[in-house]
């Protein structure tokens, strides 16, 4: 994708370059056109008048006089078809062999990605693919267009619909919408849920273990937080209707309404003698010297107990990739921003971290970061 951008962004350049050049031609032209020798036959008249303005330029021109713009996504269809090799070599495989499923049931994508499975799967080639009219109507009109190698083609072509399918799969994909359940990052969460059976039936489990009051505890507790929720709901927003909430300034609006907004105390210095006399000190390095004292480093251990090379993760890496979920930041972007090997943080994040782990350090690393800023080490 980001090729195929930088060669529209290439084409795109050539193309304003070639009008810069050939727009003085045309005004040529048209000077030349009315004082040219009227005895010339035709093809002497075609030779001069190409002579002056190229042919292959007329209709380049005549296009950018009607106000039409250079087309950036045909540039990019163009670098898909010289790169329909590459999709089949690499990315068909994976479509072919991974089982993807979507969040929910009855999706394009999914009916796409078996279009794509059903055909290539039984050993057939690109030629005979044949995009059912159901799947066509889907598609919008745009995205349709740009599907045809021409505007007068009546069927897709396989290689761009190939890479169609691609391009809503990175999508969905990047969104976590489109999972794959045998995968560590990209795992579907329901599919990490207990099945609502499991559930209706947890008397019965609870009492096949020995353990028939874990139900009545459960319900109870849930009972108590969703108490206690309802009571500072309501608690707090009484709080804020009586002005009693500082942090909150309430304005009447014109209509009769009510408009809120936050209020900071950015502007107020921190005056505290204890604080003020400390260095400021990076997290990543809090995490690291904190990482050392606690030895949290051991507690990473590889995904796979069996056939591993790999004993314990880098504490650099391990510490990125932990900042990376404390900040919502993307493996790519820390990397990115840290001047890190990306591949390092990606391999260490799905060998190493587990989702449970990930909270279970991290509240660790707090506790200790905060018994270390109260003087308790």
């Amino acid at each position: 994708m980001a090729e195929a951008k930088a060669y529209a962004d290439k084409k795109k350049t050539e193309y304003h370059s070639d009008l810069v050049v050939d727009l003085p031609k045309l005004a040529k032209f048209l000077t030349w056109f009315p004082k040219r020798k009227f005895s010339l036959h035709h093809d002497e008249l075609n030779q001069a008048a190409y002579k002056v303005l190229p042919e292959e330029q007329f209709p380049v021109i005549a296009q950018f006089l009607q106000g039409s713009t250079f087309d950036t996504k045909a540039a990019m269809r163009e670098f898909y078809l010289k790169s329909s090799r590459l999709f089949a070599l690499y990315l068909r495989p994976i479509v072919l062999t991974v089982p993807f499923v979507f969040y929910k049931e009855k999706n394009e994508v999914i009916a796409l990605i078996d279009l794509i499975k059903k055909h290539y799967g039984s050993g057939k080639g690109p030629s005979t693919l044949i995009l059912p009219q159901a799947l066509k109507d889907a598609i919008s009109r745009t995205q349709l267009a740009y599907l045809k190698k021409g505007s007068s083609e009546e069927q897709v072509d396989p290689h761009l619909f190939e890479c169609f399918v691609y391009h809503k799969m990175y999508r969905r994909l990047d969104k976590g919408l489109l999972c794959c359940n045998e995968s560590v990052s990209h795992c579907d969460i329901n599919h990490d849920l207990i099945s609502d059976g499991l559930v209706d039936d947890v008397e019965k489990i609870a009492l096949e273990f020995g353990y028939p009051k874990i139900p009545n505890y459960c319900d109870q507790r849930l009972d108590d937080a969703l108490l206690m929720l309802d009571t500072t709901w309501d608690k707090t927003t009484k709080r804020i209707n009586h002005r009693e909430n500082t942090g909150f300034s309430i304005k009447e609006t014109k209509t009769g309404g009510q408009d809120w907004r936050l209020d900071y105390d950015s502007k107020t210095p921190l005056e505290d003698a204890f604080f003020s006399t400390l260095p400021q000190v990076e997290i990543p390095d809090l995490m690291l010297y904190m990482g050392e004292r606690i030895n949290m480093w051991s507690s990473f251990t590889y995904i796979r107990t069996r056939y591993n090379k790999k004993k314990e993760p880098p504490p650099l890496a391990i510490t990125a990739c932990i900042l990376s979920e404390a900040f919502g930041i993307s493996i790519e972007k820390r990397a990115e921003m840290s001047d890190l090997n990306p591949n390092l943080m990606r391999s260490t994040q799905e060998d190493f971290i587990r989702t449970a782990q990930r909270m279970t350090q991290w509240l660790t690393l707090s506790t200790h970061c905060l018994f270390l800023s109260n003087g308790i080490y």
